[in-house]
């Protein structure tokens, strides 16, 4: 037993080593940073709710049937997922 739970660690070491230098990666071509200090500094700006589609994009407000609040992310990268112009005809709603 602890053995599979020292090697599953490792497994979880692994894959957040790999999901890191992937989002480094991605971060220095796309927004031609130089660090991850740089990617920081931008996340730390940056509003979530410009890219996150939240229950009021879709419900217009707060979802009561089920007690959704109004700015819970209801899709991460939700917005992104459209194309320029269908941002530009959708207003933010909340």
């Amino acid at each position: 037993m602890f053995k599979f739970f020292i090697m599953d660690l490792q497994w979880v070491f692994n894959f957040t080593t790999a999901v890191n230098l992937l989002v480094l990666s991605v971060a220095k071509v796309v927004l031609l940073l130089q660090d991850f200090d740089e990617l920081l500094h931008i996340a730390e700006e940056g509003d979530h709710r410009n890219i996150d589609m939240l229950v009021c994009d879709i419900y217009g407000g707060t979802h009561g049937a089920h007690g959704l609040p109004a700015d819970l992310i209801a899709s991460s990268f939700g917005k992104a997922a459209r194309s320029t112009r269908d941002n530009s005809r959708m207003p933010l709603l909340c």
